[in-house]
């Protein structure tokens, strides 16, 4: 009868483990696909999410601190330890999708 009940408590955490494990393999996957349609940035020395946010301020409608949040969730960054070489994806449509679109508004 212990070991049934052994056995019964592994299968359960086996199967909770692998369902773990598939929403956080899934959730990587969907954070690298959104990535791709937006903005690619490369910091600088003296560069601050504040001055980012600023020089794109007319392409997102998001305040500074929603657009902070954005950056650090979706790049897994503190915005505090930024260094010159860091990438980040800003809240922007990448270029490609703005030629796009553009292209497309022109036919």
């Amino acid at each position: 009868m212990k070991e049934r009940k052994i056995s019964g408590i592994y299968y359960v955490l086996f199967t909770f483990l692998l369902i773990a494990m598939s929403f956080a393999i899934s959730d990587s996957t969907i954070k690298t696909h959104n990535q791709e349609s937006y903005l690619e940035i490369t910091i600088n020395h003296g560069d601050t999410l504040w001055e980012i946010n600023n020089a794109f301020k007319e392409q997102h409608n998001l305040s500074f601190s929603d657009f902070v949040i954005w950056v650090e969730t979706n790049n897994g960054v503190d915005s505090n330890q930024l260094k010159p070489g860091d990438t980040l994806f800003i809240p922007i449509k990448s270029i490609e999708d703005l030629d796009k679109l553009h292209t497309y508004a022109s036919e």
